[in-house]
């Protein structure tokens, strides 16, 4: 009897630890920071975010309604571009006059940001609404993005390592707004 609650509480441990790793518990409770809040804690470098937008409008970006910041990162070399393209600032897809509104923005991006003077390993986007919520977060290498837009992958090579998160919902209903 007593061997089989000692086995019932190894196995009451085990899964309760993994459900502690699964949900993140330490992170959500705060004893942890999340890997995103390790990178965003971090003090922007100004100069090169301040740079490299004016690099981008001088190679014909329009970064209206965009901001750009620029993260060294701690661990290793480089730094990550983060770029926030907020359409209650007046940022708009339709102003690109393409299909591949996001893509045109992060292969200058991309490609200028791989030059010794930033060297961007990764590149964020968030995408705000009229009502500046968050609809859309995608990540990705320059390194890839950079491939893409040579032709070296396909949009489907692309898209299979892209990492992101989309409220569908929110996106469809605000293009069908738009489209009215």
């Amino acid at each position: 009897m007593r061997k089989r609650l000692i086995i019932l509480l190894v196995i009451i441990a085990v899964i309760g630890g993994l459900a502690v790793w699964f949900f993140n518990v330490p992170q959500r409770v705060g004893l942890v920071k999340s890997p995103t809040e390790k990178l965003l804690s971090a003090t922007p470098d100004r100069e090169a975010s301040t740079a490299l937008l004016a690099d981008l409008r001088a190679a014909g970006v329009n970064t209206q309604g965009m901001e750009l910041y620029v993260f060294p990162l701690n661990d290793s070399e480089g730094s990550v571009a983060a770029v926030v393209l907020d359409a209650s600032a007046g940022f708009d897809f339709r102003s690109l006059g393409s299909e591949t509104g996001v893509t045109q923005h992060l292969t200058p991006l991309a490609k200028l940001g791989q030059n010794e003077e930033y060297d961007i390993k990764r590149v964020a986007v968030a995408y705000k609404d009229t009502g500046g919520k968050t609809r859309l977060t995608l990540t990705a290498p320059t390194e890839l993005i950079v491939k893409l837009a040579d032709g070296s992958i396909s949009l489907e090579q692309f898209l299979e390592d892209l990492e992101g998160e989309v409220n569908f919902a929110e996106v469809v209903k605000q293009a069908r707004e738009g489209l009215e």
